[in-house]
């Protein structure tokens, strides 16, 4: 039809502008990080990733960075965490609906995935409480931070409730925020990490932040998790993207990366 902009839109991924990518930056930082860092990061190194970056992560998380993981991107870690925590048949709670592919990793490592509605707040906690009692998870994903596809952020009040179940019920919550940083209004809510450290592990990536090219994500977890975590990555691929991680520490240690989600909250808060 005439007059009609056919500029195609998709909604299946979150995938990022591609003029949202800093690509002088990427390229003065890649020179850079290859100058330091570039005997290192061109060889065979521990699977769990670029020891610079992991500091710099778990600093800012405030942890040891012996409970930083990093990978090919979050979806890996999923998958790694899910060979580590499921057996066939285990119950694994998602919200419904929840990113696609987080269903087929969990149902790959043998889970039952059931999921939870949700409403303006987050999921429906009479319904997690339910399925709580009846299906005894072993664990709980959610994307509690302008949650994908529905755009949802996860109240606080629900977050305690949240963490207190898992507490009571003995099952562990992974919290996915790879949309965490996008805020463009209000302030932020407290992590489920934030509320319990030792029941919670946390999941993120650059992808959105920076380019899903680089393949970065990275795990914070309890140090007996993160361990298996890293033996499974070590039989699996040996040495993760090290240039990637080496981009991706160049950013965050220059202060690059603060400037370049400053930049894409200015680019994407119009679009809403």
């Amino acid at each position: 039809m005439e007059g009609i902009d056919r500029a195609e839109i998709k909604l299946t991924r979150g995938i990022p502008a591609t003029e949202a990518f800093p690509i002088e930056e990427i390229i003065a930082c890649s020179e850079q990080v290859l100058r330091d860092h570039g005997k290192t990061l061109l060889q065979y190194q521990p699977a769990i990733g670029f020891p610079p970056l992991r500091e710099e992560i778990a600093s800012q998380a405030g942890v040891t960075t012996e409970q930083v993981v990093l990978s090919n991107g979050s979806i890996q870690l999923l998958a790694f965490l899910s060979e580590t925590l499921l057996r066939p048949g285990d119950v694994a709670l998602v919200e419904r609906p929840t990113y696609d592919r987080t269903i087929t990793t969990l149902r790959r490592a043998g889970a039952k995935v059931v999921g939870i509605p949700l409403e303006d707040d987050g999921v429906d906690i009479a319904c997690l409480e339910a399925a709580v009692e009846e299906q005894h998870p072993r664990l709980l994903y959610l994307i509690p931070d302008f949650q994908n596809p529905t755009g949802v952020t996860t109240s606080l009040a629900k977050r305690e409730a949240i963490v207190s179940l898992a507490r009571e019920h003995d099952f562990v919550v992974v919290e996915d925020l790879p949309y965490r940083r996008l805020r463009y209004q209000g302030s932020d809510v407290p992590t489920l990490r934030d509320l319990d450290a030792e029941r919670v592990i946390q999941l993120s990536s650059f992808s959105k932040l920076l380019s899903p090219g680089i393949r970065v994500g990275w795990m914070v977890a309890p140090v007996t998790i993160a361990r298996r975590v890293t033996q499974i990555a070590t039989d699996t691929y040996i040495t993760p993207n090290m240039l990637g991680q080496g981009l991706a520490y160049e950013f965050l240690h220059e202060g690059k990366l603060e400037d370049n989600i400053a930049r894409l909250r200015r680019l994407y808060a119009p679009r809403l």
